[in-house]
């Protein structure tokens, strides 16, 4: 899998979990929904923001080298 591919499959991901956590958090409207939602949702999405930013920047530097190597 190229680098590329890996950042649109991650970048799906993501929007696929907020829109299913929409979803159910449309239904399911308690305290616990609540802490479910600090505690794992937005915590996932942050770090999945965080890797989604590392990878295009792994795939600045990997351009780079290959601009270098030529």
């Amino acid at each position: 899998m190229s680098l590329h591919t890996g950042q649109a499959n991650m970048r799906k991901a993501s929007k696929d979990l907020a829109v299913r956590w929409g979803e159910v958090r449309s239904v399911w409207r308690d305290d616990i929904a609540k802490k479910f939602e600090d505690q794992y949702i937005h915590s996932l999405l942050r770090e999945l923001r965080v890797a989604q930013e590392a990878m295009a920047h792994m795939g600045s530097v990997i351009t780079q080298i290959r601009q270098d190597c030529e």
